[in-house]
């Protein structure tokens, strides 16, 4: 695969986990997963990348859970006083779990390895 396949499809592997946000299940986990299967034979670099974004998106999602059960603690134990503190963070949250992504593909077009922040190694 030439150079240029390779981080077109990297960067995509980044990029489609947004489907999420368009209503796909578990876009952000399968659509990744996808051309990771698909490509990781094929080229080392899309391996990585792919690798790593599956790992954020599974660590993601375990501290979502894990988040969102304080969440909900708090709300219930402040008679919901404590969404005016649990709003603005989970807004936080979410730009923590979307602005990497986007980095990551702007490397994976330049041809740069990426290390997601604070992503549990599963794969």
């Amino acid at each position: 695969m030439d150079r240029e396949r390779e981080t077109v499809w990297a960067m995509v592997c980044h990029l489609v986990s947004f489907s999420l946000y368009l209503g796909l299940p578990f876009g952000n986990f399968i659509g990744p997963l996808v051309v990771w299967l698909v490509f990781r034979d094929q080229s080392r670099f899309i391996d990585e990348h792919g690798r790593e974004i599956l790992n954020f998106q599974i660590s993601t999602f375990l501290y979502t859970l894990v988040l969102s059960a304080v969440a909900m603690l708090v709300a219930i134990f402040t008679f919901g006083l404590g969404l005016i503190v649990v709003v603005p963070l989970a807004i936080v949250y979410f730009l923590f779990t979307t602005i990497p992504i986007i980095f990551a593909a702007v490397d994976a077009k330049k041809g740069r390895p990426v290390r997601y922040p604070l992503t549990l190694r599963f794969l």
